[in-house]
């Protein structure tokens, strides 16, 4: 019986295994191209000559392969963010979440530790931080930390310092938070948008795989959004397990409207509002996920 030979690969599609196989990422069609703008400045950085020796390089086992896939991926999947977006679920930490925060930080005596996983180019965690100072402001030094992390080692770069010049960081930020920005930010005389230096001292930022990287532990407050709804079902499952494991019984997790967990995982509290919902570790929940039910 005749058969037909089998094509070969190509390198996009090894590519988009092995970028599966790192970081759990689905890579969306046009990657590629996406891709390719970035390819003459890591060629520089990792004194290759060629196209086709990028190309081997990132789909080899050679030492550092694995954090080139990790930036390449991070490249191509930075997601547009502002200060203060989904403001009803920025009310409803401001407003529920980090008062309930504050006081168990308090009674254990501890700081309140808030992390925004896959933060972008940062101003989510920045958000983050300045409903936290607000809310802590009577509580003394170190009485919370922020951490944002993502896997593109280009955005925590932008995320540290600070400074959005291209596109208005601050567009769109509803009424109620407008003196937030007011008192954090200032702007310049090109437009940009500049995190005030004591409040991006408050925000540590560090690059970061969320599916294979080192695992989080002790947080009270999580946010997520928008990751796990480019996530096949097998990596949103680690994820979401490995989420479980970085928060304190009875902390938060918030996640995207679209990211919908609870057809996810079923051992989360689902905290149901009219403009949002809040996802909450049982006060009673060990470290390890044992089924249950969806509470809330």
């Amino acid at each position: 019986m005749l058969t037909c030979p089998r094509t070969p690969e190509s390198f996009e599609q090894r590519f988009e295994r092995r970028a599966l196989e790192v970081t759990g990422v689905r890579l969306a069609p046009g990657w590629l191209q996406r891709a390719s703008a970035c390819f003459p400045s890591v060629m520089r950085e990792c004194s290759v000559a060629s196209r086709e020796e990028l190309e081997a390089l990132l789909l080899g086992d050679r030492a550092g392969a694995t954090r080139l896939v990790e930036r390449l991926v991070g490249e191509v999947t930075v997601k547009e963010t502002r200060l203060f977006r989904d403001a009803p679920q920025m009310r409803l930490l401001r407003r529920v979440v980090l008062p309930e925060a504050r006081e168990v930080g308090e009674r254990r005596g501890t700081p309140v530790r808030l992390w925004s996983a896959g933060c972008a180019t940062g101003e989510e965690a920045y958000s983050l931080a300045m409903l936290a100072a607000e809310e802590f402001s009577h509580s003394g030094a170190g009485a919370f930390t922020v951490v944002g992390t993502d896997i593109s080692a280009s955005a925590v770069a932008h995320a540290r310092r600070g400074v959005y010049r291209h596109r208005s960081a601050a567009l769109g930020v509803e009424e109620e938070f407008e003196p937030l920005v007011d008192r954090y930010t200032r702007t310049d005389a090109d437009g940009a948008t500049i995190i005030e230096p004591e409040l991006r001292s408050q925000v540590r930022f560090a690059v970061h795989n969320l599916i294979a990287g080192p695992r989080m532990s002790g947080q009270d407050v999580v946010l997520c959004r928008n990751v796990l709804v480019y996530l096949p079902r097998e990596a949103q499952a680690t994820l979401v397990s490995r989420l479980w494991d970085s928060l304190h019984p009875g902390g938060w997790l918030l996640t995207g409207e679209a990211d919908l967990l609870h057809l996810v995982c079923n051992d989360f509290e689902r905290w149901s509002h009219p403009s949002a919902t809040l996802y909450r570790k049982p006060l009673d929940a060990g470290t390890g996920r044992e089924g249950g039910g969806l509470r809330g």
